[in-house]
């Protein structure tokens, strides 16, 4: 094996070698600190060859999952690693990153309610 810059490839087959092969490598902080780390790079690949910096969304409160759901697979598959920016109809306010909290906390609890019933209890 060798390493080309974050990548591991197999010198026999010249195929990537994935982190997610070997879970026992790293520990749980590692992984989501790799994770995070690739997903920046990606945004900034992105931003730099696509020059999309960002992908926006409108949501309405009262259709939360419906609107995210119709939004979201409007954009094309090489946009969904950009930066999310999230608007509320009828709010002000500026993304900087915690409106799109909200909307992520607000889409977890409507997704996870046995009410919703997307998940039921065993």
């Amino acid at each position: 094996m060798k390493r080309l810059g974050t990548e591991i490839v197999d010198t026999d087959t010249e195929k990537r070698v994935s982190y997610c092969e070997f879970p026992y490598i790293l520990n749980p902080a590692s992984k989501a600190a790799l994770l995070e780390h690739e997903v920046r790079a990606s945004q900034n690949f992105n931003e730099i060859v696509h020059g999309f910096p960002t992908v926006m969304i409108t949501i309405r409160r009262m259709f939360l999952v419906e609107d995210a759901l119709n939004q979201v697979t409007q954009v094309p598959k090489e946009d969904l690693k950009s930066k999310l920016r999230v608007q509320f109809v009828g709010e002000e306010g500026v993304d900087e990153g915690g409106v799109r909290k909200e909307f992520f906390l607000l889409l977890t609890r409507k997704l996870l309610d046995p009410n919703y019933g997307i998940f039921i209890a065993d």
